[in-house]
């Protein structure tokens, strides 16, 4: 399961052994790209997000657009959203998939994430692909995320809306330590075996022993 919350979950449901596996990424798929000017202008962006509306993101996006930081975002089911007459002017439209996903996650100097609350996710797919892509990720702070990258070393986290805020300033007018956080990140992707493949050798590993 990709969660541990699941664990007693199944447990308490008759399971006999129930093994945490997180989400982890496609090494050939998700990767670092240089965009061409044609697409920097279609996904560029200084702080942006990629993925489906739920109302605890665009609060914090609406957020950060309030307070003068224009959030690009991509993804679908925005314009039904409470927060739409802010988040309006910097949509730039429905998800993307395959090769245009990554130019849109390459195309983000800052790429936030949000865990979706609806899941309970303390990590998801996002957490490794920005990284994967060696772009900085800002990601909604977790015990899982901690554990999986070094704070304000491989990425950097925030809690609230005030702490995304500073933190956005902060990294904004900073490119060399957004550069040194990313090479960090996406090389921890390697090291610590984020990778489908390395993912699958464990799965393997626990079900041959079990």
């Amino acid at each position: 399961v990709h969660r541990r919350i699941n664990i007693a979950e199944l447990l308490t449901h008759g399971a006999k052994k129930v093994e945490l596996c997180y989400r982890s990424f496609d090494a050939e798929f998700e990767r670092p790209l240089i965009l061409t000017e044609d697409e920097t202008r279609l996904y560029g962006a200084l702080v942006g997000f990629v993925g489906t509306y739920e109302n605890v993101r665009a609060s914090f996006i609406a957020y950060l657009i309030e307070n003068g930081i224009p959030v690009s975002v991509t993804g679908n089911d925005w314009p039904d959203g409470e927060y739409w007459h802010i988040i309006k002017p910097y949509y730039k439209g429905p998800s993307v998939f395959n090769e245009d996903y990554i130019k849109a996650i390459n195309g983000l100097d800052i790429a936030l994430h949000f865990l979706r609350h609806a899941n309970r996710d303390e990590q998801d797919s996002r957490t490794f692909e920005i990284p994967a892509c060696k772009r900085f990720m800002l990601a909604e702070r977790s015990e899982v995320h901690k554990q999986l990258f070094t704070e304000d070393e491989e990425a950097v986290f925030f809690s609230s809306k005030e702490e995304l805020l500073e933190k956005v300033k902060r990294y904004m007018t900073d490119p060399a330590e957004r550069e040194r956080i990313a090479l960090n990140g996406y090389n921890r992707c390697f090291k610590s075996g984020y990778t489908h493949l390395e993912r699958m050798k464990t799965v393997l590993k626990r079900a041959i022993e079990y």
